[in-house]
């Protein structure tokens, strides 16, 4: 999708900006590219997270620069620390039933999901911070099923099946 070819080309360029490497970039972007599923778990109504430019800016820096990691504005009152705990708990139990499912997953977060062409990305407000990017695929030990029945007992659809069809219900695509 061009959401996804979008992603890639964001993860690239950060990488190039981190590494100075085009061929530790391009490592970056193609490890990416075999990730079959993101989601975004954003949380709102917390500190502005842009940080706003002066029209006078004469210090030299490229501060429009897309690529660039943003400042982070952490919360700073109890409800948006509870908004972002709750978010936060909402990642793992999504990382738990997708490791039930016998998928694999990683909470990503870092320069990448903090840059401004990222929020352009995934049509972020100023309000909205990102907690995570949970990037889901096979499982490495996809072998390793800890189901106590064989798969020769199970009716219905296969386990493989069942993860896809768990997956489709589970994303939404951003385009």
């Amino acid at each position: 999708s061009n959401t996804a070819k979008q992603l890639l080309d964001i993860c690239f360029q950060v990488a190039m900006q981190r590494q100075n490497s085009i061929d530790g970039a391009q490592q970056k972007r193609d490890k990416w590219e075999q990730i079959s599923s993101f989601v975004v778990v954003t949380v709102g109504q917390q500190p502005c997270q842009i940080t706003k430019i002066p029209p006078n800016n004469t210090d030299n820096t490229d501060d429009n620069d897309p690529y660039e990691t943003l400042p982070f504005h952490p919360p700073q009152t109890e409800r948006q620390l509870e908004d972002y705990a709750a978010a936060s708990a909402s990642i793992q139990n999504l990382l738990l039933s997708l490791h039930s499912e016998g998928l694999g997953s990683k909470w990503a977060t870092g320069p990448i999901i903090r840059c401004r062409a990222f929020r352009d990305l995934i049509q972020c407000h100023d309000d909205e911070f990102i907690v995570g990017l949970i990037m889901i695929g096979e499982s490495l030990s996809n072998g390793n099923n800890n189901s106590s029945r064989s798969s020769s007992s199970q009716s219905g659809p296969s386990r493989r099946k069942m993860r896809r069809l768990f997956t489709d219900d589970l994303l939404q695509d951003l385009d």
